[in-house]
């Protein structure tokens, strides 16, 4: 069924259209002077997490102190969630990724079970057939 879905979304096929097309036009509108749209890769955030969460600081007008986008780093990083995931929820807790409330404010155990996987990227390749690889 996904390799179906996939050559669907592919050839446009479906709400949004071809994902390649539905790319190429947010990052356009990215690159546009003053654009209210940042175009922002996992593999940089990857690659340079506090280079990459500046990034998003002074695309929003923050101005915020190395130590803040350290901690900002030190938080969002998978080991910091997956340490958060374990821990039981407090009502209204949205720290923990475990817990997708849907909205009817029930909890989706699917989504609890599987949100976190291994924080690495070009994992995805695992989970697609070769043809979608």
């Amino acid at each position: 069924p996904m390799d179906a879905w996939c050559a669907l979304y592919t050839k446009g096929y479906v709400s949004c259209g071809a994902f390649v097309d539905h790319v190429a036009r947010w990052h356009a509108v990215s690159k546009a002077v003053e654009s209210p749209v940042l175009f922002v890769t996992y593999e940089e955030l990857k690659q340079n997490p506090a280079k990459g969460v500046r990034k998003i600081a002074d695309h929003l007008g923050l101005e915020r102190s190395d130590e803040d986008i350290n901690a900002v780093v030190k938080l969002s990083s998978f080991d910091a969630m997956a340490a958060q995931a374990r821990k039981a929820p407090r009502p209204g807790d949205a720290r923990n990724a475990k817990y997708a409330t849907l909205t009817n404010g029930a909890v989706d155990a699917k989504s609890a079970s599987s949100h976190l996987r291994q924080g690495g990227a070009g994992t995805w390749v695992q989970h697609f057939s070769p043809l979608l690889s």
